[in-house]
């Protein structure tokens, strides 16, 4: 069904698709209009963002164009254009407010309903939602912007899915699409015309019998590999303290994990003073004794993040997954304890043991984001801008466990610095700008 929504949703913009949706003798007053050179900016972005979308994301995020994007788009594809591009790089080139604002309501509606666990402010959230796209396009009709044939039965179910969050619980639970890739592979195997209920009869249960050997270890028929599957080869360096201590005196152009041990070094010495809140903080010697274990991959959330020293290890790598979104605690003006988002470039993990008597825990090395915001047309979609190639670069350590999420980072189409954050598997809070960090707050002069 959002596939379906997705395409209408497409046709409605396309200079090449869109007049039947135009209202007859009136077609000058049609709100959706896009040229041709709005869509050849959409692809430059789409393509130029590539690079910054991690692989967990279901679509390709391959740029549209006008000619074959009917025919090279599968479902997810369309449903990642719908959800991640509208709100980001489509809808700054409408030409009224009203228009950006119910695509991105639009859009906003289906993140949420697409999410594992549902609140009921998000039910009320996703119903405002759909209130405003439907009332925007009832009122293009009622001027004569739109034809009746955007109406289709697709759109129309979209007004009964707070119902049936409600009634039976997120979309996801009951959801068939995870059985496409199934279907395929059953779909490939049934070859013959003869009997063909038989045939796949006996595919299905060839498949079930190898699929129960194998899970029940009785026969492997995985391809032999040499390489070491355990976690450990994800670590590529292993240095004591004291000795980073020694050489960042010594010389600044010692390195560590590929980067300048001065930078390393100061962004831990901060990551202490934010934990002890004392800005005299010195490492100890208990410190100076400990290992720094570094690695390339982390495992954590019940997913793998991946840092820039792992993509610089495999040069065939096409899409992102460094990019992750996490938060910290400052005290504001009035002494209180403020927590932010931020967004960073993951240099490499480590792990170490800082105090005495307690375990050790994974910590990440990142660069961080300039600014962060939100949108200026929702503040539901944060926003950040990166460094210029001539600035200084802000360093940061924190613990891994205040990991949020990997997250990818859209162009804007205006050619400017700026960076939409989009991330997978949920919906970002409905207000973004009362939680975005500042990164004089952790970075300290």
């Amino acid at each position: 069904m959002f596939s379906h929504v997705s395409k209408l949703c497409f046709d409605m913009l396309s200079p090449k698709l869109n007049t039947r949706f135009k209202f007859d003798v009136n077609e000058d007053t049609y709100r959706f209009a896009l040229e041709t050179a709005d869509f050849t900016r959409i692809k430059t972005a789409m393509d130029d963002s590539l690079r910054a979308i991690p692989a967990d994301f279901s679509g390709s995020f391959a740029g549209v164009n006008l000619d074959n994007v009917r025919s090279i788009y599968r479902s997810v594809d369309w449903i990642a254009w719908l959800v991640h591009v509208i709100p980001t790089i489509v809808a700054p080139l409408f030409h009224t407010r009203e228009a950006t604002t119910g695509f991105i309501a639009l859009s906003r509606n289906i993140q949420l309903s697409f999410q594992w666990s549902i609140s009921e402010s998000e039910v009320k959230e996703i119903e405002r939602c759909f209130k405003t796209w439907f009332d925007y396009l009832n009122t293009c009709f009622d001027s004569s912007s739109i034809s009746r044939t955007v109406f289709r039965s697709n759109m129309h179910q979209l007004n009964h899915i707070p119902y049936m969050i409600r009634r039976m619980g997120p979309l996801r639970c009951y959801s068939a699409r995870l059985l496409e890739s199934s279907i395929g592979i059953y779909k490939k195997r049934i070859r013959l015309s003869l009997n063909p209920g038989v045939n796949a009869g006996n595919v299905m249960e060839t498949r079930e019998m190898f699929s129960f050997l194998q899970s029940g270890g009785i026969i492997d028929s995985s391809a032999y590999d040499l390489k070491d599957k355990s976690p450990f080869h994800w670590r590529v360096n292993t240095v004591k303290l004291g000795q980073v201590v020694k050489q960042t005196k010594e010389n600044h152009n010692y390195t560590i994990g590929g980067y300048l041990e001065k930078d390393w070094f100061k962004a831990l010495s901060q990551f202490l003073i934010r934990l002890t809140g004392n800005t005299s903080t010195v490492i100890t010697s208990f410190q100076q004794h400990q290992f720094v274990n570094i690695s390339q991959k982390l495992w954590a959330n019940n997913q793998i993040y991946i840092s820039d020293l792992c993509k610089s290890k495999n040069a065939a790598s096409s899409r992102g997954g460094e990019y992750i979104m996490f938060t910290a605690i400052h005290k504001n003006r009035m002494f209180r304890p403020v927590e932010n988002w931020y967004v960073c470039k993951v240099l490499f993990f480590f792990d170490f043991t800082y105090q005495e008597d307690a375990p050790g825990s994974n910590f990440v090395f990142g660069e961080l984001m300039k600014n962060h915001d939100v949108s200026p047309y929702s503040k539901a979609i944060p926003r950040v801008k990166r460094y210029d190639e001539a600035e200084q670069k802000q360093i940061v350590i924190f613990d891994a466990e205040d990991l949020l999420s990997a997250v990818g980072l859209v162009n804007a189409v205006d050619g400017s610095n700026n960076k939409y954050v989009i991330k997978t598997g949920g919906a970002f809070k409905v207000d973004m700008s009362s939680t975005a960090g500042s990164v004089g707050n952790i970075v300290f002069r």
